[in-house]
């Protein structure tokens, strides 16, 4: 859209300088001929266009008035012109598995998604954290997620579906309770790694394949 907004430009100024050599022939004819000769020569000028300067005028103040309205609407919605294509990859591996993990910003003003990447040395523990409305509660989840999760009391027994259970409550409560509680929120889904036994928990609209 913007390439277009500056071919529209150049192809305005063109048919100004047109316009502006037209209306000079014109009145020069008018000048030292007649008005009937100055006017078959309006008319001349008319059919090879050097008065699409007009209409392309009305058009440009058009065309400009909706790439305003449509980056006010970007604007509002918190989403870029264009995306940041740029990507951070990681990766990483011990005797049980090997990862790969590559996160883009895209559209967003703000990267607003989170994820988890932890060795252990029985497996691993893996999670993605989808930002809601700022990215505050999903870095927060990033950060300390394995942390709620590993310090249950059900961890510690090796019942690791109830300990993704009461992680996800107690992270949940710690936020809702925290001092400044945070306007955003997050979807989550984790993955924990035992050896050979894989342990899978989610919240909100995220799933694990």
């Amino acid at each position: 859209m913007q390439q277009s907004q500056r071919q529209n430009v150049v192809q305005l100024i063109r048919f100004f300088a047109i316009f502006v050599v037209g209306l000079g022939a014109i009145y020069t004819t008018y000048l030292y001929t007649n008005w009937i000769l100055a006017l078959c020569f309006y008319f001349f000028l008319w059919k090879m266009g050097a008065f699409n300067f007009i209409d392309l005028m009305f058009s440009f103040m058009v065309n400009r008035s909706d790439m305003e309205s449509y980056t006010n609407a970007l604007r509002r919605a918190d989403i870029m012109a264009e995306p940041i294509a740029k990507k951070l990859t990681e990766k990483g591996e011990n005797e049980y598995l090997s990862y790969a993990s590559s996160c883009m910003q895209g559209w967003r003003r703000a990267m607003e998604d989170a994820h988890t990447l932890q060795l252990l040395d029985t497996g691993g523990f893996f999670g993605v954290y989808d930002g809601h409305s700022g990215s505050g509660t999903a870095q927060f989840c990033g950060d300390n997620m394995f942390d709620f999760v590993s310090r249950t009391a059900a961890y510690g027994m090796g019942d690791y579906k109830k300990a993704l259970y009461d992680g996800f409550v107690s992270i949940d409560k710690h936020l809702f309770n925290a001092p400044s509680p945070q306007r955003s929120g997050c979807t989550a889904v984790v993955l924990l790694v035992e050896e050979d036994q894989l342990y899978c928990a989610n919240a909100g609209d995220s799933r694990c394949v």
